[in-house]
């Protein structure tokens, strides 16, 4: 297919709502197709095919890209980022990698990743804030760690990076660490305008200008996540109280604080040692700057 289809597969908790909503849809020269999606969205159709979230069907997935996605409406690239497509490739029996290669004929991957507590905390942090659990953070790692998220594959990045590779060619993966994007931001916009064939300038003002997501507060988390009903109260009592009662009760109460879950010694150790063993892949195959930017525990 002629058209140049880029296909960012994650990782969540890594840029995701930054990138697909504030930059890749905002750039001229990019026709971004999701997420997020419509219900009844081909393109969504495909991408839930690939990871079994639907039957997979080869053929009418190849029809619906060349119907929905092949299309670039007269831009340079035609985009979709979805981290489910990671979470589904960290297994060795996945496939997900191979499928899209036989739907697209090819394509540029994009990649994001963080250091690795980080990556597991932000993980937890959502399913709090979403209201997936209520557990301490030692418990929710007991539940994910080789069920549930599986997190013992899915912080493991490198084995995932290596498929991509193998599958779509080592100059079509581009792998960023999140931490690049405070640290050096022009560096992250030229090298991803000059991998998908962009204007970086553009890149690099959408990137500066967009908001991203605050962290949860002490308070929120305390209160069960945005999606509880206990915040729903706290926040109308709230804009019923006085300014300065109000900033006394967020103070007291931990609201302008961020929540920041501490793991347990046993699960330290563990990631620690997931860490190191990534990280030596991640540096000596990779070329990631993993040292600089102290992803070894």
């Amino acid at each position: 297919m002629s058209t140049r289809v880029a296909i960012r597969i994650g990782y969540h908790k890594c840029a995701s709502t930054h990138l697909g909503l504030q930059v890749l849809p905002k750039h001229p020269q990019i026709r971004h197709l999701g997420k997020p999606y419509s219900a009844d969205d081909p393109v969504r159709e495909v991408v839930e095919s690939i990871i079994d979230a639907r039957p997979f069907d080869l053929r009418r997935c190849r029809d619906l890209a060349a119907a929905h996605v092949m299309p670039s409406g007269g831009r340079a690239v035609v985009s979709i980022s979805d981290g489910r497509l990671a979470m589904r490739s960290c297994t060795a029996a996945s496939d997900v990698a191979e499928r899209l290669q036989a739907v697209f004929g090819g394509g540029r991957i994009l990649i994001t990743i963080r250091r690795h507590v980080d990556f597991v905390t932000s993980l937890y942090v959502q399913d709090i804030g979403t209201g997936r659990t209520v557990a301490g953070i030692d418990d929710w790692m007991a539940a994910n760690w080789d069920t549930g998220l599986t997190l013992r594959s899915y912080a493991a990045f490198a084995p995932v990076i290596a498929r991509y590779r193998h599958t779509f060619g080592q100059d079509r993966v581009w792998v960023s660490l999140l931490e690049q994007f405070t640290d050096d931001m022009p560096s992250v916009a030229a090298g991803l305008g000059a991998f998908l064939g962009v204007d970086s300038a553009t890149l690099l003002t959408l990137l500066m200008a967009a908001p991203r997501n605050p962290r949860m507060s002490i308070l929120q988390a305390r209160l069960g996540g945005k999606k509880r009903r206990g915040y729903a109260v706290a926040k109308a009592v709230a804009r019923r109280l006085p300014d300065p009662v109000l900033a006394l009760a967020a103070r007291l109460t931990g609201h302008h604080r961020r929540f920041e879950p501490r793991l347990g010694s046993h699960w330290r150790r563990t990631l620690a040692a997931l860490a190191e063993e990534d990280c030596a892949a991640l540096k000596e195959e990779f070329d990631l700057p993993v040292d600089r930017y102290r992803y070894r525990p």
